[in-house]
């Protein structure tokens, strides 16, 4: 049997210290940069979309997808995901100008920005955002 440090015959009789414990570390910072990178990667997809209805469709139905692999995200998911349903139900039967449509893009685009950035703030950031989405209108 190998000694251990301080004369120990075997580790489960070593002593229970701070130094001794190992804690995984990551497993939290994996997830959060795994929640970045979702919403990252739907704002990623939006800067190369041309516009159109077909993009908030498309949105949508990314945002749908976050609601269901990211819970932590859910609120997030389904504001922005009503919030363009009711964008492209004002404009499906109706052209929709190209000055909408980009400042709408734009409008997302930082949304989706400031939900990427409040993912290493507080609670007080993350609830400053949703409240904010919670009433806001693309057009």
């Amino acid at each position: 049997m190998a000694v251990a440090p301080n004369g120990w015959q075997d580790r489960k009789e070593m002593p229970r210290t701070a130094e001794s414990i190992i804690i995984p570390v990551g497993s939290a910072a994996a997830a959060s940069r795994r929640k970045d990178r979702e919403v990252q990667d739907i704002l990623n997809w939006l800067q190369t979309q041309p516009g159109g209805i077909a993009t908030y469709v498309a949105f949508n139905e990314r945002v749908a997808q976050l609601l269901q692999s990211e819970p932590d995200n859910a609120a997030a998911a389904r504001l922005l995901g009503q919030l363009t349903g009711r964008f492209v139900e004002a404009f499906e039967r109706e052209p929709l100008p190209s000055s909408v449509d980009r400042a709408a893009i734009e409008r997302l685009k930082q949304w989706l920005e400031r939900l990427v950035a409040v993912q290493q703030r507080g609670a007080d950031d993350r609830l400053a955002l949703l409240n904010e989405l919670a009433v806001a209108e693309l057009s």
